[in-house]
This record gives C-alpha cells, sequence and structure tokens, in this order.
C-alpha cells in the first residue's frame, strides 16, 4: 500500500518515470510502417530509431548488443 501511495505522488508531482519496455519486433514493424508513411512516428517509433542506429538491435528487432 505505501509503495502505491509513493507511486501516485510521483505522478502527481510530475517525477515519476515509468520502468523501460524493451524493443521488440513489433515495435521495429511499426517503425518500418512509420518510414513508409503508413502512420505517424511516435515516441516509441524514435526510441527504436535510436536503437537501432547505435546498433543495439538490427532491423529483425534482435538484440545485438547489451
Amino acid at each position: 500500500m505505501a509503495t502505491n501511495k509513493k507511486k501516485v505522488w510521483k505522478i502527481l508531482n510530475d517525477t515519476y518515470v515509468p520502468p523501460k519496455v524493451p524493443i521488440t519486433g513489433h515495435d521495429v514493424d511499426r517503425l518500418i510502417a512509420a518510414m513508409q508513411q503508413e502512420i505517424y512516428w511516435d515516441q516509441r517509433d524514435i526510441e527504436t530509431y535510436d536503437e537501432i542506429a547505435t546498433g543495439k538491435i538490427d532491423w529483425t528487432g534482435n538484440v545485438t548488443k547489451k
């Protein structure tokens, strides 16, 4: 119960940082659709593109570096 209260106060104080979700093949598929202008880019697409550009994942969504 106490952790839920802390999370609520962090959200209200705008200091809450959600846990990082790993990039999957679905995210890469969304990025490809965004690049083909089938959908609009969102923040997740930008994060996926940055991960690919730095070489951490490849275009299939497989992790190349940890």
